[in-house]
């Protein structure tokens, strides 16, 4: 048995394959680099083939939660386990190959090639990844923050951040500082422990979101390509690049930047204005809907030609009329003359006939026109010297006669209008008449 051990022990030392270490894109758990301990063995509690997943065992209380097993010749990865299985198990790992096992066979946790391996490849990330091989250092934390004690006495190399720097006090950099986040530089190095008395960044590259606030003095040459003297620009003004793309303060203050701010007074007046597809101008040819009050005196220019008010607008005028003459109603009953359809709103609407008995007829009674909503023999709605108008008490033969009559005539929807006559009587023969109405949209 002790020579099977060792054989498996001496395998797993040189068999281990190549894995991509975890560090800086995440932070290895005992899961990546694999917990070992010692005297810990099982036995197989059924014969498994070189395929089989799940492998049973005695017992798996003393074995880490994910590792590695060897049984025989063979090593097993596991990542999972319950009282008596290996769970999700890859068969030949590390370089060995899967074979078949029989019950009662040894299962046991040893330190193999891949427990060391998996250590090396986490060490070469680090290492790499702090150190570049040109004795530059790079550093970086999960925070994105890096706090740097003190600077060498003498820099001269380039030190590049890619979080926020913050240093504390005997500070002299010298040398080139790219910063990705905020720079924080505390006390400068005095002369006389061979610093310069300030700090003095000659060549600052600041990237996206940089915020430098200095415990000393601090002049700048470079800032993203634009030359910033700090001590050339006017405190509380606004800055902008000037034409040779270097920045500078302009003359807007910062009280004045203030009032556009999204909680000033003229912020808020100025989102309460009106979008300009929302208001009426001056000039040009608009359409407004809804409903418009003027409160004030209204004056508008009329059209300066022939066309017609369309449907619907102030102005539209609609008519309708008799082709040719015909007979009056009957005597002693309202009729209807000529009607005409018109959609909602307030109108004026005239009524006009003419009348003759030159066929011989008489008129003997009352004759009266007048407009209604109503048809047929009915005079709902129709008042004397309002909605009617008498035209002739009596009328001879052979004469001709007419008479109109206007009314306001305001309609909640779409409405026919009537122009109807009333003759109290008449001899020999039916009178004839013409008629026509017209109206015009008031509003």
């Amino acid at each position: 048995m002790w020579r099977k051990l060792v054989f498996a022990w001496v395998l797993s030392l040189f068999a281990g394959a190549a894995r991509a270490a975890n560090f800086p894109n995440s932070v290895s758990t005992d899961s990546n680099l694999f917990i070992a301990v010692n005297n810990v063995y099982t036995t197989l509690t059924s014969a498994i083939s070189s395929s089989t997943g799940t492998i049973p065992a005695s017992n798996t209380a003393s074995f880490p939660t994910v590792g590695y097993i060897i049984i025989e010749n063979e090593i097993v990865l596991y990542t999972a386990k319950d009282a008596t299985h290996f769970l999700n198990c890859t068969r030949g790992s590390d370089g060995s190959s899967a074979a078949t096992h029989l019950t009662n066979k040894l299962i046991y946790h040893s330190i193999i090639a891949a427990h060391h391996n998996v250590l090396k490849d986490e060490l070469k990330a680090i290492e790499g990844y702090f150190l570049d091989g040109s004795g530059l250092v790079q550093l970086s934390t999960a925070t994105g923050r890096v706090m740097i004690s003190t600077f060498p006495a003498t820099p001269s190399a380039t030190l590049e951040v890619k979080g926020d720097i913050k240093t504390s006090s005997g500070t002299n950099v010298g040398g080139s500082l790219t910063v990705g986040g905020g720079a924080t530089l505390g006390t400068p190095l005095p002369v006389t422990s061979g610093g310069t008395g300030q700090t003095a960044l000659t060549a600052v590259k600041v990237g996206t979101a940089t915020n430098v606030e200095a415990g000393g003095n601090v002049t700048t040459t470079l800032v993203t390509a634009s030359s910033v003297n700090v001590t050339n620009l006017t405190a509380s003004r606004a800055l902008v690049s000037d034409a040779s793309k270097n920045i500078v303060a302009s003359g807007v203050t910062s009280t004045t930047l203030g009032y556009l701010d999204a909680t000033s007074s003229v912020q808020t007046q100025l989102n309460a204005k009106a979008a300009d597809n929302a208001v009426v101008h001056l000039t040009g040819d608009e359409s407004a809907s809804g409903i418009k009050t003027f409160t004030g005196q209204l004056k508008g220019k009329g059209t300066a030609t022939n066309d017609a008010a369309s449907a619907g607008y102030i102005g539209e005028y609609a008519s309708a009329g008799d082709a040719t003459a015909h007979n009056i109603p009957t005597s002693g009953q309202w009729g209807d003359l000529v009607s005409l359809s018109l959609t909602a709103g307030d109108w004026m609407v005239v009524g006009q006939a003419s009348y003759y008995t030159l066929n011989g007829a008489s008129i003997t009674g009352t004759t009266y026109i007048g407009l209604s909503t109503t048809s047929g023999n009915n005079g709902t709605g129709m008042s004397l010297g309002l909605q009617m108008v008498t035209i002739q008490n009596a009328l001879s033969t052979s004469n001709l006669v007419g008479g109109s009559v206007t009314t306001r005539m305001s309609l909640s929807g779409t409405t026919t209008v009537y122009l109807k006559m009333y003759c109290s009587g008449y001899t020999t023969a039916t009178p004839q008449i013409a008629s026509g109405i017209q109206a015009w949209r008031v509003r």
